[in-house]
């Protein structure tokens, strides 16, 4: 999962320096915010390796520090949402992100990782935008994250009491 982690770094390294005032290269950021969900969509719906390694005979092999798919999360988002936070585009790409990685994050914490990252976008563009047409369009984008992160839920929901019921 490092190697995920600097993989996800490389695109966020790329996108940061297209937002900057110099650079004003808002297609570049939203090409990188389209691969870093790209990514995470895949990754939502796996299991997260387990920090330890044992032998066939129980034996721990290898220790290493777990990476949880809430810190890519963070590691995808945090950077370009506090550079990208007064661009509309940018803004709203990113909840578009998120909206299209919740069916394929299976497991609540991620759900939560997801939502959370939402929340502080929004939460930004309230006050990096000045445009209220702007934060309205912000407003949909966060709206449609959260009924798709609350479709996840209900589907986790239904998928566990289904399970009781054949149990």
């Amino acid at each position: 999962m490092k190697d995920v982690d600097f993989a996800l770094k490389q695109l966020v390294e790329v996108a940061v320096p297209a937002l900057s005032a110099g650079s004003n290269d808002p297609y570049t950021a939203l090409a990188r915010v389209d691969r870093l969900g790209a990514a995470l969509s895949l990754l939502a719906h796996r299991k997260t390796p387990a920090a330890n390694r044992f032998h066939k005979h129980h034996t721990l092999r290898l220790q290493m520090s777990a990476v949880r798919f809430a810190d890519l999360v963070n590691v995808a988002f945090n950077k370009i949402r506090q550079y990208g936070r007064g661009r509309a585009a940018v803004t709203m790409r990113m909840l578009e992100s998120i909206a299209a990685i919740a069916p394929f994050a299976a497991a609540e914490k991620k759900c939560e990782a997801l939502e959370r990252q939402a929340q502080m976008i929004h939460r930004g563009s309230r006050e990096g935008l000045r445009e209220a047409n702007d934060r309205a369009d912000v407003d949909r984008r966060f709206s449609r994250a959260l009924m798709a992160l609350e479709a996840g839920e209900r589907t986790r929901r239904g998928a566990a009491a289904e399970y009781l019921r054949s149990a």
